[in-house]
């Protein structure tokens, strides 16, 4: 039987429905959040980071969102794709669901991406 999901991570699912059914998968003591087997966002450190894309990331950091970075053993920070999104969007399912369309298609796109690459590699 699985382990039930963090009251958090329920939360952001629930909150984001209104996109299709999004699925939370234990990852690196965080949670991948997955919609349609697209990236949709990050959970990590208790707070939730939105799927991103050069076109996206703009609006998610002129709504005051914070890109998701850690520091690796050498030193290096590593920015990832995903962006928190605005503090009222996790209080309310019709301002999250403007942002988790952007998140999802920015996911989308990346896993197409990922596809063509893939078929490239085999020819």
């Amino acid at each position: 039987m699985p382990k039930p999901l963090p009251d958090f991570v329920a939360h952001c699912c629930d909150l984001m429905r209104a996109i299709g059914v999004v699925r939370a998968r234990p990852m690196m003591g965080g949670y991948m959040l997955k919609c349609d087997d697209a990236p949709v966002g990050v959970i990590a450190w208790d707070t939730l980071f939105l799927k991103v894309d050069d076109e996206t990331k703009p609006k998610f950091l002129a709504a005051g969102g914070t890109p998701f970075r850690y520091e690796k053993d050498n030193g290096k920070v590593i920015e990832m794709s995903y962006i928190t999104p605005p503090p009222d969007a996790l209080e309310s399912e019709a301002e999250m669901t403007h942002w988790a369309r952007l998140a999802i298609a920015a996911g989308r796109k990346a896993a197409a991406s990922k596809t063509k690459s893939a078929k490239k590699a085999k020819r």
